[in-house]
């Protein structure tokens, strides 16, 4: 009889165990495939657009640059650059090279991401005289994202072009009357 009471009082301890184990369980498998899923989908690299580029000074020495970049992440989970690298390349040659801290990258979505760098004047000059004349620089940029997170460590390359856009000068902007140009009028 005893043995009986012991065998169970055991048995309803075993069925609440499992009672509380099941919920517990089930957590712990839709988390293993929520963590599972992403992986089995694999890898796919994120993908560096520009946005916006322009000139924000210029001094007898420096062309200081500002370029916007658009970086979407098509992951399911977050990305770590810890470092972004990058050259700038105008007609072949390179004008600028520097390394930057990297962002985080929100998953599926796009991140901003600004790169400020100084342009030697001359190095620019060289490499663009005739667009600089014309008020328009194209340029490439070549880089590497370098990424770490939870699953993935890797060096992800980009490449990106556009066309920087210098205001023309005064002179070439408005007619001089010396061009044959009226004065403008002051009546509407």
């Amino acid at each position: 009889m005893l043995a009986e009471r012991l065998a169970h009082g055991m048995h309803r301890r075993v069925l609440s165990l499992a009672r509380s184990l099941t919920p517990l369980s089930l957590a712990i498998l839709l988390l293993g495939c929520s963590i599972v899923a992403p992986l089995a989908r694999g890898f796919e690299s994120p993908r560096v657009q520009i946005f916006a580029s322009k000139v924000e000074s210029i001094s007898h020495a420096y062309v200081r640059l500002r370029v916007e970049l658009a970086i979407f992440n098509p992951n399911p989970y977050g990305l770590h650059p810890q470092r972004i690298r990058y050259r700038l390349s105008v007609n072949d040659i390179q004008v600028a090279e520097a390394t930057q801290p990297g962002v985080t990258l929100t998953a599926e979505a796009s991140t901003p991401f600004h790169l400020a760098t100084d342009i030697p004047f001359d190095t620019l000059a060289r490499a663009a005289a005739a667009a600089v004349l014309l008020g328009e620089v194209p340029y490439v940029l070549d880089g590497s994202l370098q990424l770490s997170s939870l699953f993935v460590e890797r060096d992800v390359p980009f490449r990106a072009s556009s066309v920087l856009r210098f205001n023309p000068p005064l002179d070439l902007a408005v007619p001089s009357r010396g061009w044959g140009s009226r004065p403008p009028s002051s009546r509407l």
